[in-house]
């Protein structure tokens, strides 16, 4: 049986290594991205805001996992 897919494996495929400071650069830039596009009267693609958001999500769950280890540490 397969595992759930997670927001982090669609981003990067398993086994890569994933930084909190690689997802936070990612999504600025995609939000960077669709912002100048959306200004610009460019239509947004709608996987494309869905990448936005699985990387955000991918973000805050390693920010939580980090957080998480230095207090019990």
């Amino acid at each position: 049986m397969n595992r759930p897919r997670r927001p982090d494996d669609v981003l990067y495929p398993p086994g890569q290594v994933v930084t909190p400071l690689l997802l936070a650069t990612r999504a600025a830039d995609l939000g960077l991205d669709i912002a100048v596009r959306q200004a610009s009267g460019q239509r947004i693609d709608t996987d494309e805001v869905l990448e936005l958001l699985a990387t955000e999500v991918a973000l805050t769950h390693s920010a939580r996992f980090g957080l998480q280890t230095t207090v019990l540490r």
